[in-house]
């Protein structure tokens, strides 16, 4: 079992000194009862544009050797644009992070989709991976956020850097509960 380097449990008022915001709009987050909640809307920018509001990067020097970064929060996915990520962010050209997708998978029927995407930029190149976790039919009338809420919470996401290499992580639970 490592040693744990590092948590926040954001307790307080406000971000703790360890983090910087990037790209700041302080009508869209807010630290309160030992949570961050933050607000987006599907007008958020992508990551690579640069302009994606409150990316909170945390200004702690990562240790060396092995280890394990991970998060875990509640997603309300409400219009298949929703940009939940973790990763390493250096800028909008030098980046990896995981974020989670849930989409209606329109040409399959009824189905919600949950993919784990992997996305991995270097010096403005794009590397992506995409992961299915869920391929689920048996909504009789489909409705995006009501088989969303079917999605299993909280969600844990998890980088592991291994030697040179990083991978996602998986949390062991199952993303979401067959429909019944």
């Amino acid at each position: 079992m490592a040693a744990e380097v590092f948590f926040d449990d954001f307790e307080g008022d406000d971000l703790k000194e360890h983090w910087e915001v990037i790209n700041p709009d302080p009508d869209a987050f807010i630290v309160e009862e030992g949570s961050l909640l933050i607000l987006s809307n599907g007008n958020t920018d992508p990551i690579a544009t640069g302009n994606t509001p409150n990316i909170l990067k945390l200004t702690n020097e990562l240790p060396s050797g092995n280890w394990v970064l991970s998060t875990s929060f509640t997603a309300d996915f409400q219009t298949e644009q929703e940009a939940v990520f973790l990763g390493l962010y250096t800028d909008n050209k030098t980046y990896v992070i995981v974020q989670p997708r849930a989409f209606h998978c329109g040409n399959w029927g009824n189905r919600l989709c949950v993919t784990v995407e992997t996305i991995k930029i270097s010096k403005g190149k794009p590397t992506t991976f995409s992961k299915r976790l869920v391929w689920e039919q048996g909504f009789e009338n489909f409705v995006f956020d009501e088989a969303a809420a079917t999605i299993s919470q909280p969600i844990e996401m998890r980088i592991a850097k291994e030697g040179r290499k990083y991978a996602q992580a998986s949390s062991g639970k199952s993303p979401m509960p067959r429909p019944r």
